[in-house]
């Protein structure tokens, strides 16, 4: 049985974009790349936990307060 010398069909995969980059320009693709995996953070948006804190802390000033009336009565 004889083989085709053309039955395999060779195909050309495009270069790797980043070998042909020069140093700088690796650099500022890296950076890039960095940059868009880095998570957004939101800041202010925790008005619920410094209102709870606040409540919180007026709870505790009530609690003293109320512990001190009553501390006279209790000494002999």
């Amino acid at each position: 049985m004889q083989m085709d010398p053309n039955s395999a069909k060779i195909y050309h995969f495009p270069l790797n974009p980043r070998a042909t980059l020069t140093r700088r320009q690796m650099i500022a693709v890296s950076a890039a790349m960095r940059a868009a995996e880095a998570p957004t953070v939101g800041f202010g948006g925790g008005w619920y936990h410094d209102a709870a804190i606040e409540e919180e802390a007026q709870e505790r000033e009530t609690a003293r307060e109320a512990a001190e009336k009553v501390r006279p009565l209790f000494r002999h």
